[in-house]
């Protein structure tokens, strides 16, 4: 104490509520330190625990990656397969269409020919009609120029 205060003196009631208030606050302290250790035994525990998971779990994380660039990979390959399907089933489509066209000109080329061939036969029959017709008269005059030399054979 400075400036020519005095010191009171400590009575025996007083020194022993100091006491007892001191000890108490060490009591506290101590309290507070083992609570102390014992909160940080847990959190290294809790430390230990969380990179035992972590190590745990590392290899299913390892092993979803790895699924997931496989999913990745096969997706690809998948939209390359239905892309190739898609020009496949165009190319399909054209050689459809190119055996209907041939179909279709195999169906007029077998009209035609036929339309021809009927054509041809009508012709044909025409023909034979007036052959036949040319031949019967041919026969009327061939009988007609025989009854005409028989009968010059019969006069003569």
């Amino acid at each position: 104490m400075s400036n020519g205060e005095t010191q009171r003196p400590w009575h025996g009631d007083e020194v022993r509520a100091a006491v007892t208030e001191l000890a108490t606050m060490l009591k506290g302290l101590e309290t507070l330190l083992n609570s102390k250790c014992a909160l940080e035994a847990q959190v290294q525990d809790l430390q230990q625990q969380s990179k035992a998971l972590v190590d745990q779990v590392a290899p299913q994380r390892a092993a979803a990656e790895e699924a997931a660039e496989s999913i990745r990979t096969n997706l690809q390959r998948t939209e390359d397969l239905v892309r190739q399907q898609q020009v496949l089933e165009g190319r399909l489509q054209v050689i459809r269409d190119e055996i209907a066209g041939a179909h279709a000109a195999w169906d007029d080329e077998k009209r035609r020919d036929r339309q021809a061939h009927d054509q041809a036969m009508h012709r044909m029959a025409e023909e034979r009609e007036q052959t036949q017709a040319a031949l019967t008269a041919l026969q009327e005059q061939l009988r007609a120029i025989h009854g005409t030399v028989g009968s010059l054979a019969q006069n003569s």
